[in-house]
C-alpha cells in the first residue's frame, strides 16, 4: 500500500478535513512501524557480560584460596627456638625397651639369666631399666624369659588362672595354667624369674625349657 492509494481511500470517506488529516497521519505511522524490521536477539552479545562475570568469580575464588583463614590454627614455628623448648614438646617418649647384645648386659641390673642353648631367634633387651627380658623360640614354640630383683608380677601374662602346680621345690617353681597361656614363676633368693608361653596346652614343653634354663646356672 502506497501513499496515494491510502489518500484516495480516505478521500472517499470524507469525514471532514481535520479528521481526514488525522486518519492519514495515523495510517502512515502504522505503515512505517510495519515496514521497520524487528531487532533480532543476538546471543553473541549476551556472552560478553557472562564471560566477564565468570572471570570476576574466578578471581574471587583464587583470592580466597591464598588468603589465610584466621580461624584455622597454625603450627608453632620452632625454627628460631634456641633453647629447644619447642622440640621437647613435640618429642616422643622414649621406648621402655632397650635392646642389648647378649646376657652379659644383665650384670648391670644384678641378675644372671640366659636362653636355653638350643633356642633360636634369641633377642636380648632390658625393660623399664631393671627387668631382663629374653625372647626366643624352641621347637617352633615362642617363649619369653624375664628376671628382676623387683617385687610383684612383672611377667605381663594376665588372665584367669585355670590351675597351678609346683614343679620344683628348690626354686619354689610354680606353673600357672591360664586362659591366656602359661606362666611359670620361680626365685633363686635374690631375684625372681618368669617364663611365659601363649600356648596353655604346652605345659610339658614349658617344664623342659625350665629344666634347661636352671641347668645352665
Amino acid at each position: 500500500m502506497n501513499k496515494n492509494s491510502i489518500k484516495e481511500s480516505i478521500d472517499k470517506i470524507d469525514p471532514g478535513k481535520d479528521v481526514r488529516d488525522k486518519m492519514y497521519k495515523n495510517i502512515l505511522s502504522k505503515s512505517h512501524r510495519m515496514a521497520t524490521p524487528k531487532r533480532r536477539f543476538n546471543p553473541q552479545k549476551l556472552s560478553y557480560p557472562i564471560a566477564a562475570v565468570a572471570c570476576v568469580c574466578l578471581i574471587i575464588v583464587c583470592a580466597m584460596h591464598f588468603i589465610p583463614d584466621k580461624n584455622i590454627p597454625s603450627y608453632p614455628d620452632f625454627s628460631n627456638d634456641s633453647d629447644n623448648t619447642g622440640t621437647d614438646e613435640l618429642a616422643f617418649a622414649p621406648s621402655p625397651y632397650v635392646e642389648v647384645d647378649d646376657a652379659s648386659a644383665y650384670e648391670s641390673i644384678g641378675v644372671s639369666i640366659d636362653a636355653p642353648e638350643a633356642a633360636d631367634e634369641v633377642t636380648y633387651y632390658i625393660y623399664d631399666t631393671d627387668i631382663a627380658c629374653i625372647d626366643f623360640t624352641l621347637d617352633k614354640q615362642s617363649y619369653q624369659l624375664m628376671a628382676s630383683r623387683k617385687d610383684g608380677d612383672f611377667s605381663g601374662c594376665t588372665g584367669s588362672v585355670i590351675s597351678s602346680e609346683q614343679i620344683d621345690s628348690r626354686y619354689n617353681a610354680i606353673m600357672y595354667i591360664m586362659d591366656t597361656g602359661i606362666k611359670l614363676n620361680w626365685s633363686d633368693g635374690s631375684a625372681q624369674f618368669y617364663l611365659t608361653s601363649q600356648d596353655n596346652s604346652n605345659s610339658d614343653s614349658v617344664k623342659k625349657v625350665f629344666s634347661s634354663i636352671i641347668s645352665n646356672r
